[in-house]
């Protein structure tokens, strides 16, 4: 998911039946009756989104753990859309992997089609309090100090590092053929949690030792330049990049 201070966040988390818990039209279902009651017609389509005239505003996904659900979304009211088009990978070919595959789509900025909320502070407000005059038993929770402290604690252990940044998530193959200095390599390396399992790099069918020197390595652009560096082996970003 694409954030930046024009992309609000909305969170539903519920009890559900077992078997019941995924149900993307379900927790989008109050998002859309908002919209609709400032005289936006939003739809739910394919698997997880809003559109709006068959523009994407809102990317959703949910997380299941035992009888709970947690159902995350996301509405671009005044996000940077060129930036959100930069950090899209036009090429995934070099990428095997078992993630979910995402849906590239047209996207458009909520506050196009609506112009009577002041910003996105303002819209975020009348959505709250839309939802708690709409949906039964709803009241406004206020954390206590210490939860507070808790919540920021956890943050800085756990949800700022890099281990849950980068390295969370599905295992992948990443293949590239590329030149340098007229010699072309041929790269195969395996990733799993963020770390370089295995890597074998090719140049004219010859195997070159730096690749055993990356297994062990984060694949990470600053990891693999200093490695680089170090065996004088490439020095710029830019080539760096066909690691990536």
């Amino acid at each position: 998911m694409f954030h930046d201070k024009g992309n609000l966040n909305f969170t539903f988390i519920r009890q559900s039946e077992a078997g019941k818990q995924v149900d993307f039209r379900k927790y989008t279902l109050p998002v859309i009756e908002f919209l609709g009651s400032v005289g936006v017609k939003a739809s739910f389509e394919g698997k997880n989104d809003l559109k709006i005239d068959g523009f994407k505003i809102s990317g959703n996904a949910e997380h299941v753990h035992r009888n709970r659900v947690l159902h995350h979304g996301t509405i671009l009211f005044s996000t940077s859309l060129a930036n959100l088009r930069n950090s899209i990978r036009k090429d995934k070919s070099c990428y095997t992997s078992k993630a979910v595959e995402s849906n590239p789509s047209s996207v458009i900025n909520l506050n196009e089609k609506l112009n009577i909320f002041a910003n996105i502070t303002d819209f975020r407000d009348n959505m709250m309090n839309y939802f708690l005059r709409t949906i039964l038993n709803t009241t406004v929770y206020e954390l206590s100090h210490e939860e507070i402290v808790e919540a920021q604690a956890l943050a800085v252990k756990k949800y700022k590092t890099w281990e849950w940044n980068w390295a969370y998530g599905p295992g992948y193959t990443f293949e590239n053929s590329f030149q340098i200095n007229g010699n072309i390599h041929r790269l195969t390396m395996l990733v799993k949690d963020g770390i370089i399992r295995d890597c074998t790099l090719e140049e004219k069918g010859q195997f070159l030792p730096v690749a055993k020197i990356l297994i062990g390595c984060r694949h990470m652009v600053n990891d693999l330049q200093k490695i680089f560096c170090e065996q004088d082996f490439i020095r710029s970003k830019e080539e760096i990049y066909n690691f990536f």
